[in-house]
């Protein structure tokens, strides 16, 4: 007699376990879960390890529509005998992770980009390693040791909203929201506090900025 029977419960429900052919024979759906290391179309499992490395969500923009602000930049740069090295220029929106379908993704929001601008803050942040001057200007996002990056600030807007419920489709989890372009990399210590702001009294308003390629970087 089964425990459930013998404590009054007469109709005993049996659990139904799903039967799947796979190409050695049948077996149950839940085990081959956790024995396979592909699915059934023959694509290989994420390991857990894999889901928990963290990537950026950017896009690629037009250098002709930052050169005014970029040479600004550049100009004081020159001025200080400060050695610099240009970034390619991406608005980076999110940290993400646990994205299963990179290719998934980019065409989810491939098909929506079109038109959409993000609007100018006309600041700039200085993601550095020495927090104690240069405070993070993002939760979460760490500077290179010995070096500085001159990022532009964006406002972000309601394309954001759409991309988030992307990824809550997606089962993706958003490790953090950002909105800047990165724009140079140079050594630490090298400008100060007051350089900067002395770079920013005159600088000429940032452009607004239409999104270009999508861009995944791994954190």
């Amino acid at each position: 007699m089964k425990f459930r029977e013998f404590v009054g419960e007469k109709n005993v429900k049996e659990v139904e376990k799903k039967i799947i052919q796979t190409n050695i024979g049948s077996t149950e759906e839940d085990f081959l879960k956790t024995v396979l290391r592909e699915n059934q179309d023959g694509s290989k499992i994420k390991k857990r390890k894999e889901l928990s490395i963290e990537t950026f969500l950017g896009f690629g923009l037009s250098k002709q529509k930052l050169k005014r602000v970029f040479d600004y930049i550049k100009s004081w740069l020159i001025r200080y005998d400060v050695p610099f090295e240009a970034q390619n220029p991406y608005l980076t929106l999110y940290l993400l992770r646990n994205i299963k379908e990179s290719s998934l993704l980019i065409n989810n929001i491939k098909k929506t980009k079109h038109g959409i601008i993000y609007k100018p803050k006309n600041t700039i942040s200085i993601l550095s390693y020495d927090e104690k001057n240069f405070p993070r200007p993002y939760m979460n996002l760490k500077g290179e040791k010995g070096y500085d990056y001159i990022l532009l600030n964006y406002y972000p807007n309601e394309y954001n909203l759409f991309l988030e419920g992307i990824f809550i489709d997606m089962d993706i989890k958003i490790i953090l929201e950002q909105c800047y372009v990165k724009l140079f990399k140079i050594k630490s210590g090298i400008m100060k506090n007051k350089m900067y702001e002395d770079m920013m009294y005159s600088c000429p308003k940032f452009p607004n900025i239409k999104l270009g390629n999508i861009g995944l970087l791994r954190s």
